[in-house]
């Protein structure tokens, strides 16, 4: 059964028939993102089950987010899976997915460029504002008390040095 392309389609009717409207399409979703992530985690270093290199958690992440992602796919094809409902989807969400791709790429490529505090502050913030729809103020100063709170955790209570990016450059950290 094909959900037709309707852009007035409440959520509710993508999966009408099985009742799983927000897991329609996750499985592809998911098995997606499993097998991009363990492309890339093989480019890094992989060691050995003694000494595990820096690409080891990651791959196995993936391959568990990968066959979590199989089992969806398969479940929802058995419940009746549509193409055009996850591309219904990814039009009406579009937005939201390219907010959340945008922070992922943020953090990914200037992590250590700006340090934690800054590049985690902007990226709560903009997950607040964009997604929950949080006021502005609110969302910047949560992001900024969590981010400064986190890297205290780390750096001082487990001693594990994030990067202090723009901080260290001012002489600061």
């Amino acid at each position: 059964m094909t959900v037709p392309l309707d852009p007035e389609l409440p959520d509710s009717e993508l999966g009408s028939e099985s009742g799983l409207a927000p897991d329609r399409c996750s499985g592809v979703l998911v098995l997606a993102a499993g097998v991009g992530l363990m492309a890339w985690s093989c480019t890094l270093r992989l060691g050995s089950f003694a000494v595990p290199g820096p690409g080891a958690f990651p791959l196995l992440l993936s391959a568990i987010l990968t066959l979590l992602g199989t089992v969806l796919f398969a479940q929802q094809t058995r419940l009746g899976f549509s193409w055009d409902a996850l591309f219904l989807l990814l039009r009406k969400k579009s937005v939201l997915i390219a907010v959340i791709l945008g922070v992922f790429l943020f953090y990914t490529f200037t992590f250590y460029e700006l340090g934690f505090i800054v590049v985690n502050t902007v990226a709560l913030s903009v997950i607040l504002i964009f997604i929950q729809r949080a006021n502005i103020v609110t969302s910047l100063l949560y992001a900024v008390v969590l981010s400064v709170l986190s890297d205290i955790v780390f750096n001082e209570l487990l001693g594990l040095r994030l990067p202090m990016g723009i901080f260290q450059n001012l002489g600061i950290g």
